[in-house]
């Protein structure tokens, strides 16, 4: 292991292993204490909200296509992301389609998205290259409100129907690389 040294930034006595000279101010490490344990009771707080909305926009989005499967859904997951594989539909038109509603989501990356290459590693979780294809990945976070979920669920069925009674041609090439510029 590399010991590189660092230079006190003020010299003096031997408080902080001698890189810091002056005594330590007991009120700021008080105040330091106390906003720590707000912010761990606050993330724990948003963390249940996050997962009762994630766990809401679930189980409106499986009603509705009960075929959907959520990715990891046994695993341990994060409190505000959902990924949800739709069959029969391509998760990038997806994308595109409800950013035009004024609602983003993700199917892979822009960069290196191809609607005919379904996620490697979905396909290593052995789901089912239709259901690959029809991937999105919905992230949560604190401004997010239960009206919002209403609607995201409500925009994305409507245009998964959309999607699956006018589908879009198998060989269209989708050009997603201009969204990187």
């Amino acid at each position: 292991r590399d010991r590189s040294w660092i230079t006190p930034m003020i010299l003096g006595g031997g408080q902080e292993n001698r890189l810091r000279a002056g005594t330590e101010s007991v009120p700021m490490i008080v105040a330091f204490g106390a906003a720590a344990e707000k912010s761990k009771r606050v993330q724990q707080e948003e963390a249940e909200l996050l997962v009762a909305m994630r766990d809401d926009l679930e189980k409106r989005l499986l009603e509705s296509i009960p075929e959907a499967l959520v990715c990891g859904k046994e695993a341990a997951r994060l409190p505000g992301t959902l990924c949800v594989c739709f069959p029969g539909i391509m998760g990038t038109y997806l994308v595109l389609d409800m950013a035009e509603e004024g609602i983003a989501i993700s199917s892979g990356s822009a960069c290196s998205a191809n609607q005919s290459k379904p996620s490697h590693v979905l396909i290593a979780m052995g789901i089912d290259s239709d259901f690959a294809r029809g991937a999105v990945r919905l992230s949560l976070g604190r401004a997010n409100s239960p009206e919002q979920i209403e609607e995201v669920a409500n925009t994305a069925l409507r245009l998964i129907q959309n999607q699956k009674e006018h589908p879009p041609e198998e060989e269209t090439e989708l050009d997603l690389l201009s969204l990187c510029d």
